[in-house]
């Protein structure tokens, strides 16, 4: 079951990096989160798949949130 305040942060956060996308014409990578074992995989396949895309960028920017790691 989803929670209808989430859902509209989640709505409203993809909408502003879509802007944001557009404004630095790149793509944009956002990791909020406390960093922890398997991360860094996660990460780099996230990075990996969007290599492969053909709709990329030639510019992707990382957007890094966290309170560090355990």
């Amino acid at each position: 079951m989803t929670n209808a305040i989430e859902d509209a942060s989640k709505q409203l956060l993809t909408e502003a990096l879509v802007q944001l996308e557009k404004a630095l014409d790149g793509d944009v990578y956002l990791f909020h989160s406390e960093i922890g074992t398997g991360v860094d995989d996660i990460t780099k396949a996230v990075i990996e798949e969007l290599a492969c895309d053909p709709d990329k960028h030639e510019a992707l920017y990382v957007i890094l949130t966290t309170t560090g790691g355990g």
